[in-house]
């Protein structure tokens, strides 16, 4: 079967399938810790571009970046839910025909 691909909607079935496997398998926190540390200090050096902070200042300054990236993430998802909200179905009885 070499050479064939899976058909498009059922790719994220077994995006999914693979991913319990794995986590089945190994420590998820050893083999997602380089991209934990990665995104970590990506808000370090967000509030500390030349590396000149105290360390517990940088960290300080680290969480409160983080903490407003999710709460913007929050954000933006409240508007984009509320702008897909459509309205419920008229089930009063109203319009039936009899």
């Amino acid at each position: 079967m070499a050479g064939k691909r899976k058909p498009i909607p059922l790719a994220p079935l077994y995006g999914r399938i693979g991913g319990l496997r794995l986590a089945a398998t190994h420590d998820p926190k050893a083999y997602t810790a380089a991209a934990r540390r990665a995104f970590a200090e990506s808000f370090e050096r967000q509030v500390d571009p030349e590396g000149v902070l105290p360390p517990e200042e940088r960290a300080r300054r680290a969480i409160a970046a983080k903490k407003a990236y999710y709460a913007e993430l929050a954000y933006r998802s409240a508007v984009a839910r509320s702008t897909r909200k459509q309205p419920a179905p008229d089930r009063s009885g109203a319009g039936e025909a009899s």
